[in-house]
């Protein structure tokens, strides 16, 4: 579902690929099928920018989101896996849930006459959490739960003086680079020490608020659309 996510090897060896957003293309079978084992077609892997490499013991592998991966155990292997959504990749999981239910409708286009909206909207509701594991419900009440969580210890949010949308402002680099000046100016993290400063902290609070708002907006938007 586009999250990022982490495995850790408590014992054991993994041989990970790794293939970059888009270039899952070349291993595209049909529109939702891809090939099982991307080994096979090995003479595809230098244009597509194939990562390959060994992942050993006491190891821990980052999984950015919206790469297309192939992991094998090459022996024995106890690993911990975590998947996560962050700031910086929330709104692409939000694309994708509404992506989905786009989908949804086509697929039921012939028979949502059938239904009330209510109806027709809990059902999709329900082939949406089957399929991705999560729906729009349940990622309101996420983003709703940030919101208040965040603002119980800063009262304002970030706002870009760029951009109206944070999925335009992480995409330009002087938006980022503005902000990794406002970081260094008022950082006073002990790194030695890994403690990260209030003034860090609240900066990362106020972005959270910020992106998470735009985010719930949207969900808001579609779903007052449907009903």
């Amino acid at each position: 579902m586009n999250s990022y996510s982490w495995s850790a090897n408590i014992c054991g060896r993994k041989l990970w690929y790794f293939v970059p957003p888009n270039n899952e293309e070349y291993f595209r079978i049909s529109r939702d099928t891809f090939l099982k084992d991307i080994r096979t077609v090995q003479d595809r892997w230098l244009e597509a920018a194939v990562v390959s490499f060994i992942q050993e013991e006491g190891e821990i592998v980052f999984v950015p989101s919206n790469w297309y991966h192939q992991v094998h155990n090459l022996e024995d292997t106890i690993s911990i896996n975590h998947n996560f959504v962050n700031a910086s990749n929330v709104d692409v999981i939000v694309e994708l849930i509404i992506k989905r239910l786009m989908d949804i409708d086509i697929e039921l286009a012939d028979c949502r006459s059938c239904f009330s909206s209510a109806e027709y909207n809990s059902f999709c509701e329900k082939i949406l959490a089957a399929d991705i594991r999560v729906n729009l419900a349940q990622f309101r009440s996420l983003l709703q739960l940030i919101i208040d969580d965040r603002g119980n210890d800063v009262n304002e949010c970030w706002i870009c003086p760029r951009h109206r949308s944070f999925s335009k402002c992480k995409k330009d680099g002087n938006c980022l680079e503005f902000m990794r000046t406002v970081i260094r100016t008022n950082c006073a993290c002990e790194v030695g020490n890994n403690v990260i400063c209030n003034n860090c902290l609240n900066f990362m609070k106020q972005y959270e608020i910020s992106v998470a708002a735009e985010c719930l907006a949207r969900i808001c938007h579609i779903e007052e659309e449907r009903n």
